[in-house]
């Protein structure tokens, strides 16, 4: 879902692992203070000051992005089911394991 334009070393992976593994569906996600975005071409831009790293989401993750405003991951995954006409399990896997991702990389918070 984020096209990084840096390569992350592999202790940022096994950070992102680790962070996708607390993320349950009743998780709350919101998005980090300071991070700033733009839609570009139907592409959500972001850029986190702290890492100074550009991330490119694709379209699910331009969706997910725009979800995060304190819903829980519960919510967010039906949106992406609803929208995408993708199985409810594999939407709840897959979007925890995004926003896992994100808040490794100090986009989103977790609550």
């Amino acid at each position: 879902m984020t096209q990084e334009k840096k390569r992350r070393p592999a202790a940022a992976a096994a950070a992102g692992a680790a962070a996708a593994a607390a993320v349950g569906a009743a998780t709350r996600v919101t998005r980090s203070e300071g991070v700033a975005c733009r839609t570009i071409g139907g592409q959500e831009v972001v850029i986190v000051p702290s890492s100074r790293k550009l991330q490119v989401l694709n379209e699910v993750g331009t969706l997910v992005w725009s979800l995060c405003d304190g819903r829980s991951v519960r919510r967010i995954a039906a949106e992406v089911t609803r929208r995408y006409e993708v199985d409810r399990a594999r939407a709840l896997g897959d979007v925890a394991r995004f926003v896992g991702e994100l808040a490794a990389r100090g986009m989103v918070v977790l609550g």
